[in-house]
């Protein structure tokens, strides 16, 4: 799989939608980059499709290799621990399952999905070990950070959370978390469009997820000090394995602590705690 990426104004957003199209990649991820400026990944599977689409438009292109030799990707339908079955979106439900299938409809064009993307699928993994040790429960106010469709914080009510803020700066992606939101019954949920660097919390969080682009996260990444509680929990995905050890360094020099790795071809996943209580 190759990694397509480039920085554009958010004014022509919809003339790269239209490229895109044309090209097909196999997901796009849109990233705000305050106000004005947008992040744009795209994974190609065919490296040839991958250059033809540099070669017209410019931008840089990376093979997306892992040390094992595989990209991180895994089937669907995927289990998460006893939890859940998570089921692609137009995909027949499995009937039988001893597991909640975790199945939102609602995934518009444009707007990351996630289902199936390696840091969505650890993600959800490390919110079920939480719950499972009682750190995502009815007293746990959650945000998802970068929602899209809302995938994890859907999860994160399903697994009982007290309150979930979904916040992203896309309009559309907000509307697909909230039909995504009605139709699983996730009353303990509220959506808004908004940046990390904008959004301010009514009082501080117990637990977020920023499932974002390594770039957003090193630059912003002061800002979850204001938005979690003294023993809150952040949760940071979207990491390629050459950037960890830049995102560590930002994150110690903002007073996180890691206390979790987890490595899934070449992403990595981060559960970090303030320094000094955990």
């Amino acid at each position: 799989m190759f990694v397509y990426s480039c920085q554009l104004p958010s004014t022509e957003r919809t003339l790269w939608e239209t490229r895109l199209d044309a090209a097909a990649p196999a997901s796009v991820v849109w990233t705000a980059m305050g106000k004005d400026r947008l992040a744009l990944e795209a994974y190609f599977i065919e490296e040839s499709h991958a250059h033809i689409f540099q070669m017209a438009f410019g931008g840089s292109l990376r093979p997306l290799d892992a040390s094992d030799g595989d990209d991180g990707w895994e089937p669907l339908p995927a289990v998460i621990g006893d939890r859940f079955l998570v089921v692609a979106p137009e995909a027949a439900q499995p009937p039988g399952s001893p597991h909640a299938v975790l199945q939102l409809r609602h995934c518009p064009e444009g707007v990351f999905a996630g289902h199936a993307h390696p840091t969505t699928l650890t993600c959800l993994r490390v919110l079920v070990a939480l719950a499972d040790r009682g750190l995502l429960s009815s007293r746990t106010r959650c945000l998802d950070m970068g929602c899209g469709a809302g995938w994890l914080g859907i999860a994160m009510a399903q697994l009982g959370a007290a309150w979930v803020d979904g916040v992203d700066p896309d309009a559309t992606a907000i509307a697909a978390a909230e039909a995504n939101a009605r139709e699983t019954q996730s009353t303990c949920t509220a959506w808004h469009v908004a940046s990390l660097g904008e959004w301010e919390a009514v009082r501080p969080y117990d637990l977020v997820v920023a499932n974002l682009f390594s770039a957003l996260l090193e630059t912003h990444i002061g800002d979850f000090n204001r938005l979690i509680g003294h023993e809150g929990i952040l949760v940071l995905s979207g990491i390629l394995t050459r950037f960890e050890e830049r995102i560590r360094h930002a994150a110690t020099a903002a007073g996180w602590t890691v206390n979790e790795t987890s490595t899934r071809g070449p992403w990595v996943t981060l559960v970090l705690a303030q320094t000094g209580v955990c």
